[in-house]
């Protein structure tokens, strides 16, 4: 259950390609409106790119091989938000980040943390 204190909403507007994929050559012109509390945020904590997230290097490693050399809004914005252990609900267009924005931070904590206490079958 999100927590008052806690609970961010985000919404933007995509610009769609023909074939109805997110087009990234216009992102950074997007309209995104950003909520918390119900009030709109004209101040929030961007993060511009992967370089300046701590990432464990296996992980920047793949983000690489992936080409994954830009962040979306969603991921510009929740990121920081899901790092410092908040609650996030990101509203997005199929195919913009959300999977990477909310997945990236909790496999790097994973990572950083290693195997839960008593856990024989963990591997890195």
């Amino acid at each position: 259950m999100l927590d008052e204190d806690d609970s961010f909403f985000y919404e933007h507007d995509t610009y769609l390609k023909k074939n109805s994929t997110f087009d990234f050559k216009h992102m950074d012109s997007m309209a995104l409106t950003v909520y918390y509390k119900g009030n709109i945020m004209t101040d929030c904590e961007v993060v511009n790119s992967f370089d300046e997230i701590n990432l464990n290097e296996i992980i920047s490693s793949n983000l690489s091989k992936m080409s994954f050399s830009q962040m979306t809004p969603i991921q510009k914005y929740s990121i920081s938000h899901i790092i410092n252990g908040k609650d996030v609900i990101g509203c997005a267009e199929t195919g913009t980040g959300k999977t990477v924005a909310f997945l990236l931070p909790i496999i790097n904590q994973m990572i950083h943390d290693g195997p839960p206490k008593g856990s024989s079958n963990f591997y890195f």
